[in-house]
């Protein structure tokens, strides 16, 4: 009902607000397991046969094609900011493929696994392991 509540008072000036909360709230839709675009479809339905049900007479074809375009553009809004995270989703999920790719080829390389064996110890420097020197270095960068 807040959704609803912002279409309306978008229809008082403020409908790039309203775009920009409505593509947002799509975009959480989208993130939801198994969520497809056509479910906004079912939901606008749904309000529109309660809506019929609570205020019966009042509620003529008039209103209900009214409320069912304010709707419609509401769920086509949010499907934009569905297919917007899709993409966004696709992009990233990609670019990370690529660079497990590229990781796994460097570290399958016998140059990387002999420097990673020499020079990877397992201690944690801490005061008793390292010079004065190193901590006067390192020090600084803390502040």
């Amino acid at each position: 009902m807040r959704v609803i509540n912002m279409a309306v008072k978008a229809l008082e000036g403020d409908s790039k607000s309203l775009y920009e909360e409505l593509a947002l709230l799509g975009a959480k839709h989208a993130a939801i397991n198994n969520m497809k675009i056509e479910y906004f479809k079912i939901i606008k339905e749904a309000i529109l046969m309660t809506w019929g049900r609570l205020i019966y007479e009042e509620f003529t074809d008039d209103v209900r094609n009214a409320w069912g375009h304010v709707l419609d553009e509401i769920v086509g809004i949010m499907g934009v900011g569905c297919l917007i995270f899709e993409e966004e989703e696709e992009k990233i999920l990609e670019e990370q493929e690529k660079n497990d790719n590229i990781q796994e080829f460097i570290t399958s390389s016998n140059d990387y696994q002999q420097n990673y064996k020499k020079y990877n110890k397992k201690i944690r420097l801490s005061v008793a392991t390292v010079s004065k020197e190193e901590l006067d270095q390192i020090y600084p960068n803390c502040k």
